[in-house]
Formats: C-alpha cells, structure tokens, sequence
C-alpha cells in the first residue's frame, strides 16, 4: 500500500468512529453496558478495548504515550470522557501516519510485545495490521448497536467514506451532553444525589450523563429542548 492510501485509512478511521459514538451516545447506559456475547461483553467494553488498542499501537510506533498493560481494562467507564478520548486518539494517529513516506513505510520498525518478547516488521505491514484490527472490532461494535437497537446502525463502509458521506461532529455532542446535565443540575437539584430515583429507570433515554458518579437519563423531548 502507498503512504497517501494509509493516510486514507486513518482519515477513514476517524469518520468511522465518529458515526460509530454518535449512535453509542443515542443509547441508555443500561443498554450501553449489556454484555451481548462479543468479544468483549458489551459496547461499553468493545469501545474501551479498541481505544486501548489503538494506543497500544501508538505507543509502539512513537514511543510515546499510554502503555496499557491489560487487554481487557476499562480505560473510561463515563462515556462522555471516552468519547473525548476517542477523538484525540484519531487526531493523533492522523498526525502519526501523516509524517510517513514511502521510505519509512518500507523500513523495519522494533518493538515489543505485551509479554515483553522484542520484535521487528516492516512498518508497512504493522499498519495494515493496526487498520485491519479496528475494523474487526469496529464491527463488533456496530454489530451491538444493531442487536440493541434492533434497526439498522449508520453504514461504516469506505465507500461511503469516499463517497462523501457525513460525519458527526463529537465535540458539539459533546457540549450538548454537558448543557443537558448543567440544565439538570438546575433544575431538579441533583448535584449531590448518588443516583436518579428507581422511577425513572424506563424513561427513554436521548443519552448517558454522567456527574459526580451519577447517571442522568432524560427523555427525547427534554433532551431536544436544550
């Protein structure tokens, strides 16, 4: 593969886990966390493991950066600050593949396993591997959305990556999720509540609000008037 190809899949990897986190926002955090039988139980888990992944790569590749030293740890239970995360990951595998030419892509790259053994590839190679794994586990991830949703998740397919085809912008998600809690907060008193009322588990949820270890879940028509 060419460099221009590669900066074509981190660029792709960014807009795919854009749509991916928008449709894992929309859920309840009941839902969010169900263990479905994917390799990693649940969404939650699924979308914690590849950004645990992608920084284990990273670090390999850069030498800087998070050294994760369990493959199944949660690196975020709020979904908020994970999603944070997500996006200054992809910002940052951008920036890493985008300082490549043909030459390093064809060089050997050292460096070590979880285990510690050393190794060596071409680092051509160690990227097609890396993009291959997100997909993989991307797929499992939007295979969850449709088993909890029962409709169908926003396609994730390159061509329509290509094509054009739109991407969430997470940091105004982001801030909407954050003007709903402090509209929360306002108006129902609840800043120091450990959690929400048992009644209010079945309200359908717009999304996951997390504040001081609590969870916010707030129907469509209140989310929709901030």
């Amino acid at each position: 593969m060419t460099i221009s190809q590669f900066r074509q899949l981190a660029a792709y990897n960014r807009w795919a886990n854009a749509r991916l986190y928008a449709a894992a926002l929309d859920l309840s955090d009941r839902a969010y966390r169900l263990d479905i039988g994917v390799s990693f139980g649940s969404l939650h888990g699924t979308l914690n493991y590849l950004l645990l992944t992608d920084r284990l790569w990273l670090r390999r590749l850069t030498g800087e950066g998070d050294q994760p030293d369990r493959l199944d740890a949660i690196l975020y239970e709020d979904r908020v600050e994970l999603t944070q995360a997500r996006i200054d990951e992809d910002n940052r595998l951008m920036a890493v593949v985008d300082q490549y030419d043909e030459t390093t892509l064809a060089n050997l790259h050292g460096y070590k396993t979880t285990s510690g053994m050393p190794q060596s590839q071409v680092l051509a190679d160690i990227l097609w591997h890396l993009f291959h794994h997100q997909t993989h586990h991307r797929g499992q991830a939007h295979a969850c959305l449709s088993i909890l949703t029962g409709g169908e998740p926003p396609s994730l397919d390159l061509l329509v990556f290509q094509r054009g085809g739109t991407c969430p912008d997470l940091k105004t998600l982001i801030r909407r999720v954050e003007r709903i809690v402090c509209r929360c907060v306002a108006n129902f008193q609840l800043c120091s509540a450990p959690s929400l009322p048992p009644a209010w588990d079945n309200v359908p949820p717009r999304a996951l609000f997390s504040l001081r270890q609590s969870v916010f879940e707030f129907s469509t028509d209140f989310a929709g008037s901030v």
